[in-house]
Formats: C-alpha cells, structure tokens, sequence
C-alpha cells in the first residue's frame, strides 16, 4: 500500500525565530521543510508528502498571510523537488536500506545528518539526498563504469551543475566523492544523481 508523510513541520515565515535544529515548536524554517520533504520522498519508499504553511490554513495569523505564504521559498524548493522527481524515473528505485550502494558518509539513522539513497534493480541509476556535507563511498558496478554521469542537483534553486572526474576518485568499484559545502540558500543539502 502506498505511504505518504501527511503532516510534519509548516513553514511560518517571518513570524518564527528557530532553534539550531531550524524548528520551533511545530514550525520549520526553509531548510527543516526542505529536508523533512526530501527524506518523505521517493527515497525513502514513500509515495510523497504534503507541503504545510501555516498562512494558508490559519489566515493572518502573526501578520502572516497567504499571499505571502505562496512567496515562501520552501514552496519554491517543494517545486523543485517535483521537477526532480519528474525528471528521473523514480518508480524504478528502490531505498538503499542496506547500504549495498551508499557504503558509507551517510551519517546518523533518525538523526538530522542522515543522507538516503535509493537505487534501481539494474544498478544505472542512484540518487541521493544529504541534508548536510558527506564524505560518500559508493558501490559503483561493472555496468556502470564505462559510461558513469553524475550531478549535483541544487534543492534551494533546482539546478543541476555536471561532475567532473577530478572531483572523484574510482578505486575498482569504490567511488569516493564529497558534496558541496553549500548551496545557493547557504545551508549543505544537496542531490546526487548517478547514472548511466
């Protein structure tokens, strides 16, 4: 059966200061929101998530409104993990949950640095998502080698910026590569897209 995360954080724009963990109360800023979005994705085996801003359903509270709620720039990355999505063929992946693609750098299960991944049966396409900076191993198969692409997709802009081979080092089948410090909204999330 299909599962979707229904309820998590709401943005609130400007009316909420936020903790180091970017949350207050049941309020996140940008980067919670991006994050909680991108983990209740298809990678997780999830069937999607439904966006929250507190100005839409509880109008005007705190000076909040909801014209202002759909200038929110969680909503802007929200679109852009759509466009993501669309632009893969993500019901062809399944969660890493084992760990036989993203070895290792994945951080913490359940905890703010956790990076997932999901993986097709045919080992030939790979995403990942790291809401901060990882250090990756990655089981790269025969298959895939000779013909090996990867991007880093921006989440705060929906950007795609192509990987060079001198970013990487492929040892036999261990690739060892290091995400972005930031992104164009300053925080460490980023997308990884390998493929063939």
């Amino acid at each position: 059966k299909p599962i979707q995360f229904a309820e998590g954080y709401y943005d609130f724009g400007a009316a909420k200061t936020y903790n180091k963990n970017n949350v207050n109360g049941r309020w996140g800023n940008r980067y919670a929101i991006r994050r909680q979005a991108w983990w209740a994705s298809f990678l997780s085996g999830s069937a999607g998530q439904a966006y929250g801003a507190e100005a839409i359903w509880y109008h005007n509270r705190d000076g909040e409104t909801w014209q202002k709620a759909i200038g929110y720039n969680s909503l802007k990355d929200t679109r852009y993990l759509m466009r993501f999505v669309q632009s893969v063929k993500w019901w062809t992946l399944k969660p890493d949950t084992g760990h036989s693609f993203l070895l290792n750098g994945y951080g913490t299960y359940l905890k703010d640095d956790y990076a997932l991944a999901a993986i097709n049966q045919e080992r030939t396409l790979a995403v990942i998502y790291t809401p901060v900076t990882h250090s990756f191993q990655l089981d790269i198969p025969p298959a895939m080698r000779p013909v090996l692409f990867m991007q880093w997709f921006d989440p705060a802009n929906g950007t795609y910026r192509q990987i060079n081979k001198s970013e990487y080092k492929l040892d036999g089948n261990i690739l060892a590569i290091t995400s972005p410090k930031v992104n164009s909204s300053g925080q460490q999330d980023w997308v990884l897209q390998v493929g063939t």
